[in-house]
């Protein structure tokens, strides 16, 4: 089973079940078989896993249980005064089980959330001390704002283009937002503010008058800050503050706000590459292939945040149990539809049909597709052979409209073809970016 830590490399929509519905995390009126308290070594927090499943037997739960760090195993369930908050896995299955966050301690609400739903998959429950904390919305409370390029001159005179997304980035040595508009690139991956790890480098470290390392440090800082990351990664362009690690800490070395997870990532022991990335031809020289954070020099960037990890003890093996995040993209790039029900799909008079609301993305693929995940290189499977949309501009779309037109507002990025009679079909529909309402397989 996988484990998860609290990293925000800016955050996501709400994980969605097979259908684009939750199932219901409810988890009252189930016992629980048997409870393991342990330490998450990333998050570098206490957490108390509850199996509740009828599928679950006390060997099986205790072998999980010892799968964990420093981990203590007892029949029965948590025995927390009071929580902050549940994160439930599987729910609706007969393997169901839930992670409890004891009260008090350095986890926030909003992190545990986040950690929860965008990078460990799971349902969040605002109960005990984090009752009252509010449901996050679907669409988080923004349309995803399509990425564009803003241009201006620089210094030089030359005209300069960034790509007014997370993974876009202005020249090398510049500010990402001297050009990028940061609430709409927010929009695109969500924004909570989220504390730093708590991990502080001892004040007698060489490393603070370390000339060499202090030089490293401070070429990430200037990559960081040429990249729409900064939007949500630096206190002075994030409107609550920033998402966990911040390149103006107050910490005398910055990346000590990493937790060791985001520094995975960094490194590219942990595979980010659902979150989209531009090639570095198209995005001012920046590429993300082998780091999580865009670079013009990648080997540079990976090394670096290696040796963070390396000199907090940790390796590589220590993630290899880790699915590739964020979570959300993850259950949707291994998704396999079923077939359409209730009248999905389209008719012989082109009426296209779904359920789940109104959308802004309806696309038309072949069986055994790829599924569509995040802009810019992800969104559109190699198998399209329609795709309709409107942007963030304009309303959304209702069932019931024409193949393949659609609305006036609407415009055909893949233009549909006649369909042949007999032919299986794909139909995936999304409320926005990432956030997928009907997803199945009809024949025409």
């Amino acid at each position: 089973m996988t484990r998860w830590s609290v990293v925000m490399l800016g955050g996501t929509l709400a994980a969605l079940g097979a259908c684009g519905e939750k199932p219901d995390p409810n988890v009252d009126g189930l016992t629980a078989v048997a409870h393991c308290v342990y330490m998450n070594p990333f998050s570098e927090a206490e957490e108390c896993r509850e199996y509740l499943g009828e599928s679950w037997t006390v060997g099986d739960a205790e072998q999980d249980c010892q799968a964990q760090t420093d981990s203590a195993f007892a029949e029965g369930g948590c025995t927390y005064d009071e929580n902050a908050g549940a994160c439930v896995f599987d729910a609706g299955t007969e393997s169901v089980y839930q992670v409890l966050f004891p009260a008090g301690g350095d986890l926030s609400c909003d992190s545990a959330e986040i950690g929860c739903e965008v990078f460990g998959g799971g349902q969040f429950l605002a109960v005990g001390a984090c009752d009252g904390t509010p449901d996050r919305d679907l669409q988080q409370d923004l349309i995803y704002v399509n990425p564009e390029p803003m241009c201006q001159d620089n210094a030089a005179g030359q005209e300069v283009c960034a790509w007014n997304q997370i993974g876009g980035c202005a020249t090398e040595g510049e500010r990402f937002s001297d050009y990028g508009n940061c609430a709409d690139v927010r929009s695109q991956r969500g924004y909570y503010p989220v504390d730093e790890s708590g991990f502080e480098t001892p004040a007698d470290s060489p490393l603070h008058n370390d000339p060499a390392y202090q030089a490293e440090l401070a070429w990430v800082t200037e990559q960081v800050e040429a990249c729409g990351c900064v939007c949500c990664h630096s206190h002075a362009e994030s409107p609550d503050g920033g998402s966990n690690w911040v390149i103006d800490s107050d910490l005398p070395i910055w990346t000590d706000g990493f937790y060791p997870s985001g520094l995975a990532i960094g490194a590219g022991w942990i595979d980010s590459s659902l979150l989209g990335a531009y090639p570095a031809e198209q995005n001012n020289g920046f590429g993300r292939d082998i780091s999580g954070i865009p670079s013009t020099d990648q080997a540079r960037m990976k090394a670096f945040f290696e040796q963070e990890l390396v000199r907090r003890g940790y390796t590589e093996a220590d993630f290899v149990d880790y699915d590739p995040i964020p979570a959300i993209f993850y259950q949707q790039q291994i998704f396999t539809p079923a077939r359409c029900e209730n009248g999905e799909g389209i008719d012989r008079d082109g009426t296209v049909t779904w359920l789940g609301g109104e959308a802004r993305y309806v696309y038309l693929l072949t069986p055994g597709s790829d599924n569509p995940l995040s802009p810019p290189n992800l969104d559109l499977p190699a198998d399209t052979l329609w795709l309709l949309e409107v942007n963030w501009e304009q309303d959304p779309m209702a069932s019931g409209l024409t193949y393949p037109e659609g609305p006036a507002r609407a415009s055909q990025r893949v233009t549909g073809l006649p369909l042949v009679e007999g032919e299986d079909y794909y139909l995936y529909v999304q409320a926005d970016v990432g956030a997928p309402i009907t997803r199945c397989i009809f024949t025409y």
